[in-house]
């Protein structure tokens, strides 16, 4: 009886032992086969940038600006500059890089050219166009994707300040076409079926028209002056990207004219 009840123990330890190994080790709890949806949308597939909306308004204007946007799951740091040379003629250039934790990085620019009116002593208005590039890269649970894409934007905008310019406010409204090339896509699309879906569309769609309202105001000096800025992007193309497109930028901005001699 003795080596029976030795060898019914031993049977018992086995079972415990395998019963404890799947739940603890095989178990869908600590690696589910569908990826939740909140990881996959720590993803993303379209990040905009805050529009570089200059407000310049004599020739040899210089306006240089930085400061930090975020989104939804996303925060950036900005850099913008404009020169005005001549009384209607301005160009400008902006680059922004950010991340969402370790999931997603963002790098894009844009250069452009546009031109500048003064409707009176309070009044101005300004339109500009240009092209960009930006790089997204994404980490999955399961793997990555990569996507490069060029963005051609005209942005009209209109604003209102006090004669000595020291508190402005202004709408833009930009148009911008985006074309998308996703370089690679490696990651498991049983799993993540969310994610799967926006790189199916974004490669059966590549080219999307978005529309992008916004307002920025600043205060401050003429030379120095502190300024908040919040956009949207939306998606006249659909199906829609997932991403985060509304951006809100906080930062200061210095300008002065190049053309002009201090007085001592």
């Amino acid at each position: 009886m003795r080596p029976k009840l030795f060898l019914s123990f031993i049977g018992y330890g086995i079972c415990i032992a395998v019963l404890f190994t799947s739940c603890v080790v095989g178990t869908g709890i600590a690696d589910p086969y569908y990826v939740d949806l909140g990881r996959q949308q720590e993803n993303q597939y379209y990040v905009k940038s805050s529009p570089n909306i200059p407000l310049l308004t004599e020739k040899n204007d210089i306006s240089i600006a930085g400061g930090v946007s975020s989104g939804s799951q996303f925060t950036a740091g900005e850099f913008h500059a404009a020169y005005l040379p001549g009384k209607h003629i301005g160009v400008m250039g902006s680059y922004t890089r950010g991340d969402n934790k370790h999931y997603m990085k963002l790098s894009r620019f844009e250069l452009g050219s546009g031109y500048v009116m003064k409707l009176s002593q309070n009044w101005h208005f300004e339109t500009y166009a240009g092209i960009g590039h930006s790089k997204i890269e994404n980490e999955h649970y399961t793997g990555y994707s990569r996507m490069k894409s060029t963005h051609y934007f005209i942005q009209p905008a209109i604003a209102v300040s006090n004669p000595n310019k020291t508190v402005q406010f202004a709408f833009v409204s930009r148009l911008e076409g985006t074309n998308f090339n996703v370089t690679d896509a490696v990651f498991n699309t049983d799993r993540e079926s969310f994610s799967d879906g926006n790189i199916r569309d974004l490669n059966a769609k590549p080219f999307r028209i978005m529309w992008q309202p916004g307002a920025v105001f600043r205060f401050g000096w003429q030379k120095f002056m502190f300024q908040g800025a919040y956009s949207y992007a939306a998606d006249m193309s659909g199906p829609d990207i997932y991403g985060s497109k509304g951006n809100f930028l906080e930062g200061v901005l210095c300008r002065f004219n190049a053309g002009k001699k201090e007085k001592l």
